[in-house]
């Protein structure tokens, strides 16, 4: 019974991904990651607005969502989530013969710069532990302000992404050569049928034939 439903599961599962509706799901999907991925830039643009026109010191800079989740652990874990998010979305475009190099390409290239964006967030979170400071400068961050820094890192990691979404929402579904061609071949209607026809002509005439020869 358990492996019945495993089944199911996996197939219904393979359907949503990679099925008839995979391509509209996919597009879904990267709508939902750069959706989310924008309200997280507009967090940063805040929090530069509050420091550089409304002279808010960092501390207290915390941008629309406050002070309560402003924690380096906190930002850590989501830019963990946005990379693996990223890379599943290529693997996804991968599977579906996503044939669009510049659009993959582009999502690609933002992955890369996230897994980077990561790693910078990865060290903040241990200088965090090793210092108490709520606001670790990171790897960058000694060499510049990281307000200003990580709204450029998100922006970075988040345009190519939409740029990829309009043009793939833009061009459809269109699958690679070698994905194509795995497929079975449509025969076409009719053919099965004239070529019954033709075996069934022909046997007549060759009975005819035979009954012609003189004996």
């Amino acid at each position: 019974m358990a492996q019945t439903s495993a089944h199911w599961s996996l197939r219904l599962l393979r359907g949503m991904l990679f099925g008839p509706s995979g391509w509209r799901n996919f597009l879904l999907a990267l709508l939902a990651l750069v959706t989310l991925q924008g309200f997280h830039v507009l967090e940063h643009a805040v929090q530069n607005v509050q420091v550089w026109y409304q002279h808010v010191l960092p501390p207290l800079s915390c941008g629309l969502l406050g002070c309560q989740l402003d924690f380096p652990w906190v930002h850590f874990v989501y830019n963990v989530a946005y990379f693996v998010g990223l890379g599943w979305m290529v693997v996804w475009a991968y599977g579906l013969g996503q044939s669009n190099r510049w659009a993959v390409g582009s999502i690609i290239f933002a992955t890369a710069f996230q897994g980077y964006h990561t790693f910078e967030h990865g060290v903040q979170l241990m200088q965090f532990f090793a210092t108490g400071n709520p606001r670790p400068p990171g790897v960058i961050g000694v060499f510049g302000n990281n307000i200003v820094i990580h709204l450029i890192y998100n922006l970075i990691a988040w345009v190519p992404v939409c740029a990829a979404l309009v043009a793939l929402a833009l061009e459809g579904p269109v699958r690679r050569p070698w994905v194509s061609a795995m497929r079975p071949k449509d025969k076409g209607p009719g053919k099965g049928v004239a070529h019954d026809r033709t075996t069934k002509t022909q046997e007549p005439s060759r009975q005819v034939r035979a009954r012609r020869r003189p004996i």
